[in-house]
């Protein structure tokens, strides 16, 4: 396992949006967050379900129709084993991390309760 602060975490999440640059040093190419967070496996769904891809390092939303999904498209996020979850949306250009060390976690509904709070908070 991996730990980190929400700190890092943000930070991290903060790069990639930022197509692998942070506080003005590049860490990644861009090409390679493009591979990252770009549909790599075709016409297989991840295990969410149809409108979820896969990229080289996240789970991807490729189509909100099917996902019913509040985030935007080209949103790509994941979730930890002990209840953690982040995604970064850059249509919003929104970083989002919620931490938590639960589990079991099935019984909750507070990933898609910050998902929607979250966007209803966004103020065009």
């Amino acid at each position: 396992g991996l730990s980190a602060t929400i700190t890092d975490y943000a930070r991290f999440c903060q790069m990639m949006l930022n197509k692998g640059e942070l506080d003005g040093v590049r860490l990644l190419s861009p090409t390679t967050v493009r591979l990252m967070t770009s549909n790599q496996t075709g016409d297989v769904n991840s295990g969410a379900g149809k409108g979820y891809k896969f990229g080289l390092g996240f789970e991807v939303i490729e189509d909100t129709q099917h996902t019913g999904d509040v985030r935007s498209v080209g949103t790509f996020h994941w979730g930890g084993y002990w209840h953690t979850n982040f995604w970064i949306d850059p249509v919003e250009e929104l970083v989002a991390v919620k931490m938590a060390q639960i589990i079991p976690a099935d019984h909750l509904n507070d990933n898609e309760l910050f998902r929607t709070l979250t966007y209803q908070a966004i103020v065009e």
